[in-house]
């Protein structure tokens, strides 16, 4: 059984101009105040050690020991070298989830990337959102981008996150934003968001959010370094995904009033069944259409004309296998399969791809 209060500690440091080893001693330094102040995990930011970069053997063993050691989960993010099939090797923006054991519990790659991991490391893009069942409740993670993708949380959510830890070492000038858009993504898919950042102005972002409408910071930390504390109460989340939003429940003018009584502005949260991909999905396709289109003639890219219509023939067959299953299933059933939406746009962007290359 899960806890129903977690205390989640964040790790904010000075990164500019510091060398990685003293970066190193940092880290050790306040994730034994974290131990000392009860944590019950402890978090890094992004690219933790900096100029270091990749993670390299015996930092992962040093995780491994000191949860050992001191009984406590740790998330720490660097870039990874990994392995594929045979001896190719991709670059991955990476979080490893260490639990008190000292065993790790599993990893989380970067789906978003930022221009820089793209250009400068190479990195390659993650393609899934594992979600970690633990004893201190279920753990999801995202990177810096990541939290800017309203879909990354709710994927999160979807799989049960209760908790999102999202290290970033965001610059200066989104932090405009960057509180506001952790409260919007806490309140949309009722989860508790932790970001963790860099000390000094340039880039403060360490803060943990609550789904609440009013005071959904629990904790945040200034341009000092430091650890922040955040106890999070997971009972209260919970109970308030149990229950239904009280806006479900009005239907005539005396509800209203009775229910203006009795209920709070904190009453209210966001159903995850509020979110229907399958609506998103045939207007995500539409617009990509002519996008997809544009991307060939802008970037003249030349495709064979018999190409398209060969394809555009095994289409025309799929489609009439699509047909047949709107034909048999209900409406009900027919809106929670994404996939004929998405054998429709492809359709569509092949017959538009035809006309213009008729048109040349």
């Amino acid at each position: 059984m899960a806890k129903d209060r977690v205390r989640v500690a964040a790790i904010q440091i000075y990164m500019h101009g510091v060398p990685s080893e003293e970066r190193w001693r940092k880290h050790i330094h306040w994730m034994n105040e974290a131990v000392r102040l009860g944590a019950d995990l402890i978090c890094t930011t992004e690219f933790f050690l900096g100029g270091e970069t990749y993670w390299r053997k015996e930092r992962i063993e040093f995780f491994r020991n000191f949860c050992k050691e001191n009984g406590v989960y740790v998330a720490a993010h660097s870039y990874q070298r990994v392995k594929l099939d045979g001896d190719k090797r991709v670059t991955k923006s990476r979080i490893i989830f260490f639990a008190p054991g000292g065993e790790i519990i599993g990893t989380f790659d970067k789906v978003h990337l930022y221009p820089t991991d793209v250009h400068l490391a190479r990195a390659t893009q993650g393609t899934d959102f594992p979600v970690f069942d633990t004893k201190i409740g279920k753990i999801g993670f995202g990177v810096c981008e990541d939290l800017m993708i309203p879909e990354h949380i709710r994927c999160l959510r979807s799989r049960g996150a209760e908790i999102v830890i999202i290290p970033s070492r965001m610059p200066g000038n989104y932090l405009v934003c960057w509180k506001d858009v952790a409260v919007v993504r806490a309140i949309e898919s009722c989860v508790y968001i932790v970001t963790i950042g860099e000390a000094g102005m340039h880039a403060v972002g360490t803060l943990a959010v609550s789904p609440r409408l009013d005071n959904p910071i629990v904790a945040e930390m200034g341009p000092h370094e430091g650890v922040m504390i955040a106890d999070l109460d997971l009972a209260w989340l919970r109970s308030e995904r149990n229950r239904k939003p009280v806006l479900d429940q009005l239907r005539k003018k005396e509800d209203v009033e009775e229910l203006s009584v009795k209920t709070k502005v904190h009453d209210f949260v966001f159903r995850l069944e509020d979110w229907q991909p399958e609506l998103y999905i045939p207007v995500y396709a539409a617009a990509s259409i002519d996008k997809r289109v544009r991307m060939f003639s802008e970037k003249g890219i030349w495709v064979e004309r018999e190409v398209v219509e060969r394809l555009l023939d095994t289409y025309s067959r799929l489609m009439t296998v699509v047909a047949q299953i709107e034909e048999i299933a209900d409406e009900n059933l027919k809106v929670r399969l994404p996939s004929i939406a998405v054998i429709k746009s492809d359709f569509e962007f092949l017959k538009r791809l035809l006309e213009v290359l008729k048109g040349e």
